[in-house]
């Protein structure tokens, strides 16, 4: 089980079953604790990472999301911060680091 403050990666070869892992223990936290938000972003590239994080900031509906100027990733990054909003659990998938730097 994920504790608040711990991060955790899952690494091998393509198509050796990371995702399905990561989807079972998506179930498994929201059966578990209904109130925990689960969040899942691809980010096999910016675009993808940035869709994912719109999505987060619609799903929680912050207020200035649909500002053109608003830094989405900034927004998501406060409310994730924010301890008044429960726990969260966020899944990056198909990580590229590149994207990341």
């Amino acid at each position: 089980m994920l504790r608040a403050g711990i991060s955790h990666s899952t690494g091998g070869p393509r198509r050796c079953g990371k995702s399905q892992l990561a989807i079972e223990h998506c179930y498994r936290i929201a059966k578990a604790s209904p109130e925990t938000w689960v969040f899942w972003v691809h980010a096999s590239n910016a675009a993808h990472i940035e869709q994912g994080y719109q999505d987060i900031a619609d799903q929680v509906k912050l207020a200035g999301r649909n500002d053109p100027q608003a830094d989405v990733f900034e927004l998501v990054h406060n409310w994730l911060r924010n301890e008044k909003n429960g726990k969260w659990l966020l899944v990056l998938v198909e990580v590229v680091v590149a994207c990341l730097r």
